[in-house]
């Protein structure tokens, strides 16, 4: 149960700072970032977070395509060596 609040927390927050994205742009007709959205109503702190958030995201994709990109050479250079060896 608390992980389910925990996901309806956070996705409500997505849905609050999307909202307050599209009536910014529709106000003042200029796109902005989405951690000045979160400066603007948030705060200094909103912002901080944001920008940790989204650097944290991009870290996890980082080694997860490190991680993939290793183990496909491994293999790969795995079974050149075991073709090669069986000649």
């Amino acid at each position: 149960m608390p992980i389910i609040i925990s996901i309806d927390t956070i996705q409500n927050f997505i849905l609050l700072t999307f909202l307050l994205n599209i009536y910014i742009t529709e106000n003042n007709g200029v796109l902005v970032e989405f951690s000045d959205v979160c400066k603007s109503y948030l705060g200094r702190w909103g912002e901080y977070l944001s920008v940790f958030f989204s650097l944290s995201a991009l870290i996890g994709a980082m080694v997860v395509y490190w991680v993939l990109m290793s183990n496909f050479l491994y293999n790969t250079v795995k079974f050149f060596y075991s073709e090669y060896d069986a000649i």
